[in-house]
């Protein structure tokens, strides 16, 4: 027998307390209902549910809807192993459209750690759908899902999938560890072969296509680092792209915005974004050889 649950979320209401309740009488209405009209009840699974209902209660306008997708479709299902800090797939990739990101220039990303935004960034320049290699989505389990016209819409994305890079694509950490994490991630997507992963330091880093091409990147916020530590680290990058990165157009993703002050350039795009809970900012820095004024 079909197994379901309910997954319930009340705001500002007068009628329901809490949304532990709104789903309690949901669930309670589904399974008299079922038994009404067959004469079994339906059984609850809140861990794998083959039907999972969403109950969203808005001051007195209430909406169900069936989940289509059960696992959250930012978990592509490549990143088994991950840092300590991932960015969120759909995040990173978010990252890298904003920029201006296409597949059109060279990329790089100083501080890949578990691979996100390399592996977001392969998977835009060769045009492969998000969630392509995914093997369970939550419609499957519907009466209506038909797998021959399901396998057709996957023949026909993975047919649109070019079968290499234009331009290179490098990811680089100073831990060794989490090098390999993105290295066994990439092969999931059978991108191991065109993402270059290596160990090693910023302030070590040089473009992999010299005058043109984009460094996006996701530094500490610094929960882990103390004061002195932390600007220290962001003065580094700024000296690091003055240095070594004429040309290139440069992305900071940062949570702490006291810190990206030390990066010591003058950024020309700020755009507010959110990393869960924590205000954040794309900052963007144009790495001009000689003055702006002579570059334009």
């Amino acid at each position: 027998m079909t197994t379901f649950a309910i997954d319930a979320l009340v705001n500002f209401s007068r009628t329901f307390d809490n949304s532990m309740y709104a789903g309690q009488l949901a669930k309670d209405a589904i399974v008299d209902r079922f038994r009404e009209e067959t004469g079994a009840r339906p059984s609850v699974d809140t861990s794998d549910p083959d039907i999972q209902i969403n109950i969203h209660v808005n001051k007195n306008v209430i909406t169900v809807s069936l989940d289509s997708s059960g696992i959250p479709l930012h978990k592509r299902g490549y990143r088994m192993e991950q840092s300590k800090a991932p960015l969120n797939e759909n995040l990173a990739a978010g990252i890298l459209l904003i920029a201006g990101y296409t597949g059109d220039r060279a990329l790089i990303d100083p501080m890949c750690g578990s691979g996100t935004i390399p592996i977001e960034a392969a998977m835009i320049a060769l045009n492969m759908a998000p969630s392509l290699y995914r093997e369970k989505f939550a419609f499957m389990n519907w009466n209506n899902y038909d797998p021959d016209l399901f396998d057709t819409v996957i023949a026909e994305a993975k047919s649109a999938v070019k079968r290499s890079l234009e331009f290179p694509i490098l990811g680089s950490d100073k831990d060794k560890y989490v090098i390999e994490k993105a290295k066994n991630n990439a092969k999931r997507l059978h991108l191991d072969n065109l993402i270059e992963f290596e160990k090693m330091r910023f302030d070590n880093q040089f473009p992999p296509v010299k005058d043109s091409g984009m460094l996006i990147t996701n530094p500490p916020y610094g929960e882990r680092l103390d004061v002195s530590a932390i600007d220290t680290l962001y003065s580094m990058i700024g000296d690091t792209l003055k240095q070594n990165f004429e040309g290139y157009d440069a992305f900071i993703f940062s949570g702490n915005l006291e810190a990206v002050k030390f990066v010591g350039l003058k950024p020309s795009m700020k755009r507010k974004m959110f990393n869960g809970p924590i205000e954040c900012r794309l900052l963007r820095y144009e790495m001009y050889g000689g003055s702006k004024k002579s570059k334009k």
